[in-house]
């Protein structure tokens, strides 16, 4: 692949109203106006997020806080120790925690 400088610079003026528009579809897809702009120009399909940038956000720090725990108790269980009653409830959550958010992709 070749090293491309992108050094031409494309100006335009936009009412309020239309740079609002833009701006919020540019935060539905996570990216900054320019990187939209320029991806629209270049005719890339985008396809509408399955969840808001604040959903997504939440779903991620729960995600985490089950991958936490998943890591605690495969630790606990290769370390040696038998499966007791509190590792499989702790499984049960998480694979229900999992569940409600695959749902909520549904």
């Amino acid at each position: 692949m070749s090293n491309r400088i992108a050094d031409k610079q494309l100006n335009i003026r936009l009412t309020n109203e239309e740079y609002g528009r833009i701006k919020a579809l540019s935060d539905l897809q996570g990216m900054n106006v320019p990187q939209y702009a320029k991806r629209k120009l270049k005719n890339v399909r985008m396809q509408a997020p399955l969840v808001d940038r604040t959903t997504g956000l939440e779903i991620q720090a729960e995600l985490r806080r089950i991958g936490v725990n998943l890591n605690q108790v495969s630790k606990s269980l290769n370390s040696g120790k038998d499966p007791s009653k509190g590792h499989l409830k702790a499984l049960n959550i998480m694979r229900e925690d999992l569940k409600k958010i695959w749902q909520s992709f549904s």
